[in-house]
């Protein structure tokens, strides 16, 4: 699912699993990997349970996991039809082997079902989801999965084509549309952008791949180092 920031990735991603997942049984792995997103998600499947969105059910039961909220290890006794994690803390230790217990449940294998989804999804091709992922399709033989961004693609050369091996079946883009669309229809606001000439030269802090990210404006993409380079120079900020 590709929607601009600020379009509510994941407000419709919550509206569309209640309702064809959890209000039919179906178990739900959320993945994020900052806690603010976490929160987001937790505050959306909280804020649209209805009965509309829930027509079948009274009531379904969510859990968050990370170094902020829950632990793993709780997993079992809050019995969760929504699983929202860290991608941190389901790496982390034997924290998997709570995750995969919830997941697969006391039923036959045959049985079972999975959706997985990995918000900011182009962080996707990061070595630690694959192994959340590939674990998960070992026990459970019917995952899907669904991502979420605002930019669909990965500039390092060693991950191009990733994305594509990990939303390799069903419509590949569910779902896109671009910013101007949405201004049109007035869900989003036009931004006026003032340029503020600060005459200090960072490129020299910055590598190839940083720089081309900056670039295209795709900084989600950055680590949290890269980051600070940009927001921690005081004469810039001063200037600004």
């Amino acid at each position: 699912l590709v929607l601009p920031t600020g379009a509510g990735k994941t407000y419709t991603a919550a509206h569309w699993i209640l309702k064809n997942y959890i209000d039919p049984g179906v178990k739900v792995l959320w993945i994020a990997h900052r806690s603010e997103l976490l929160r987001q998600a937790a505050e959306a499947f909280f804020l649209d349970t209805t009965m509309d969105t829930l027509p079948s059910r009274t009531a379904f039961r969510s859990y968050t996991v990370s170094s902020e909220f829950g632990r793993c290890c709780n997993i079992a006794d809050a019995k969760p039809d929504l699983l929202i994690a860290s991608r941190q803390s389901l790496c982390s230790g034997t924290n998997m082997d709570y995750a995969l217990k919830w997941a697969k449940g006391r039923g036959l294998k045959q049985d079972r079902k999975l959706l997985i989804v990995l918000d900011e999804a182009h962080h996707a091709a990061a070595a630690s989801y694959w192994v959340i992922t590939d674990k998960m399709k070992k026990y459970i033989p019917h995952v899907d999965i669904l991502g979420l961004t605002a930019t669909p693609y990965r500039t390092a050369k060693s991950e191009q084509g990733s994305l594509k091996k990990i939303f390799s079946t069903g419509s590949g883009i569910v779902y896109s549309v671009d910013m101007n669309t949405l201004i049109s229809a007035g869900i989003l606001s036009n931004p006026k952008h003032m340029e503020v000439p600060t005459s200090v030269d960072m490129t020299s802090l910055f590598d190839a791949e940083e720089l081309h990210k900056i670039a295209r404006s795709d900084l989600t993409s950055l680590d949290e180092k890269s980051l600070q380079k940009l927001n921690q120079n005081t004469q810039r900020n001063q200037l600004i």
